[in-house]
């Protein structure tokens, strides 16, 4: 896994674990990432949830059995999803999606790259 210079392109191969990291958060929010496909904006998979660290820091982790789920129609080597980030006050029931990047934009789009899967490793 790795993030493209514009830091918002993730990039990972199919089957792999991929671990993105957002900073500069206030500790102890409650953040959700998720993952559309680009053409249909239908989800991928369930969001996944995290709470802020100490560090400022929310930390996904998309384990393979869902990176798996990343479709690459041949002849095709890689498509393209788009993701996003939201923050939610579980306790008001309030969510704002977070603009990233230097230079954000309303409407902006994130870009999570999938190539294809290289190797086969551990089996499912």
């Amino acid at each position: 896994m790795s993030v493209e210079v514009d830091g918002t392109t993730i990039v990972t191969y199919v089957g792999d674990s991929c671990t993105v990291v957002f900073t500069d958060l206030d500790e102890g929010m409650v953040i959700y990432l998720g993952v559309r496909d680009k053409k249909t904006n239908k989800p991928i998979f369930d969001e996944i949830k995290t709470v802020v660290n100490s560090e400022g820091e929310a930390i996904f982790t998309i384990p393979p059995e869902l990176t798996n789920k990343f479709e690459i129609k041949p002849p095709q080597v890689m498509t393209m999803y788009n993701y996003g980030i939201k923050l939610v006050d579980e306790e008001t029931g309030e969510e704002n999606t977070i603009l990233l990047g230097e230079n954000p934009k309303f409407g902006d789009m994130y870009t999570l790259k999938a190539y294809l899967k290289k190797v086969e490793g551990l089996e499912e």
